[in-house]
């Protein structure tokens, strides 16, 4: 510490003798510092970006010291485990009828690193069905049996439109071979206008597809030979025809069972099996066809069938009567299949010049 004193009316030094200042030492001991940092703390976090710090403290009171009694230090540099954003979705794996679809994310800290969650994410997509086409069905029987026909199998859209995905038919030929006759059948019976006169036989035979070349059927010239039965009948008129068989009826044995069923009707007029005729007897040796035995007209017997062939009758009718329709009917068979040709029995028209027209 410092005393200092003035001259008064004269110079220091030269009137006033002696020291004008007294300087003491005082507060000899050492003014008060800061005391060295401590070691760093612990970093606040274990992993990203966390803070640390130090003290110091001063050897006087904390007001004596100037500066901060605290340091804070950032520290850290790995980053925490954590997830990266997920990526955007893949494409679908299936274009229709369901499928998948995928995103992913990644750990910062390396596989495994960021817990049991999964990297992946899938969700279903496109779960609209499928266009779809069925199988193809067997294809169809050929249209021809030879000469080239066509045949043809389908397919249906069974889901959705089926735009482009192809035809629903298809077509193909089929049979291409040439086709063939099959063999003759053999000669059928002679037809004539009577026995002893020129007629004619003919044979047919069957094309194996639609078209083949040249004829179906054959024909040439014939003559039936007269048998004694033949000649006597050509004498017999229709009304002596009638006669007889009403004469054959009024003398019926009664013991005569009309019930039985008639095997062979004999239009011929030599015999009959049962002798009452009724508009429904039938010819029943004539191949399968059944045909009428009389021309019934108003529950009379206006015509009879005459067996010419072992397949064609002829009708003819009583005298002042001509006939109407088709004079001569054959019974024609293919396979099980019989059948009257023509299909219409002729009729008995009552002739206006009262004669017999056959």
């Amino acid at each position: 510490m410092a005393q200092s004193r003035e001259c008064v009316g004269g110079e220091i030094g030269v009137e006033c003798k002696g020291t004008h200042e007294n300087i003491q030492m005082c507060n000899e001991e050492e003014c008060p510092k800061w005391r060295n940092w401590s070691e760093w703390g612990s970093c606040s976090v274990t992993c990203g970006k966390g803070v640390r710090n130090r003290s110091r403290s001063c050897s006087g009171s904390p007001s004596q010291c100037s500066g901060d009694d605290k340091e804070v230090q950032f520290c850290g540099s790995n980053e925490c485990p954590a997830w990266t954003a997920w990526s955007d979705y893949s494409s679908c794996s299936k274009s229709c009828g369901g499928g998948l679809k995928q995103r992913s994310r990644a750990c910062n800290a390396g596989f495994g690193k960021c817990g049991s969650e999964s990297p992946y994410e899938r969700v279903a997509c496109n779960d609209i069905a499928c266009d779809e086409l069925s199988e193809w069905s067997e294809w169809t029987e050929c249209t021809k049996q030879c000469g080239g026909g066509n045949t043809s199998r389908s397919r249906k859209c069974t889901t959705g439109t089926c735009a482009g995905m192809g035809s629903t038919l298809q077509t193909g030929q089929c049979n291409t071979e040439e086709c063939e006759w099959n063999d003759w059948s053999i000669w059928s019976e002679c037809v004539a206008v009577a026995c002893g006169e020129p007629g004619s036989h003919s044979r047919t035979r069957d094309c194996n597809g639609d078209i083949c070349n040249g004829s179906a059927s054959e024909k040439k010239e014939c003559v039936i030979e007269c048998t004694n039965s033949e000649a006597s009948r050509s004498e017999v008129t229709m009304d002596e025809f009638v006669k007889e068989i009403d004469s054959a009826k009024a003398t019926a044995s009664p013991e005569v069972n009309d019930s039985e069923e008639c095997f062979t009707l004999n239009v011929n007029g030599e015999c009959l099996d049962h002798l009452n005729y009724t508009k429904d007897d039938k010819i029943v040796a004539v191949g399968s066809c059944n045909l009428p035995a009389f021309i019934i007209q108003n529950d009379k017997i206006m015509g009879s069938a005459e067996l010419i062939t072992s397949t064609r009758v002829r009708y003819k009718c009583m005298e002042s009567f001509k006939l109407r329709g088709p004079k001569n009917i054959e019974c024609k068979c293919r396979n099980n299949n019989c059948r009257q040709t023509p299909k219409k029995t002729p009729r008995c028209i009552k002739s206006k010049d009262g004669r017999t027209k056959q």
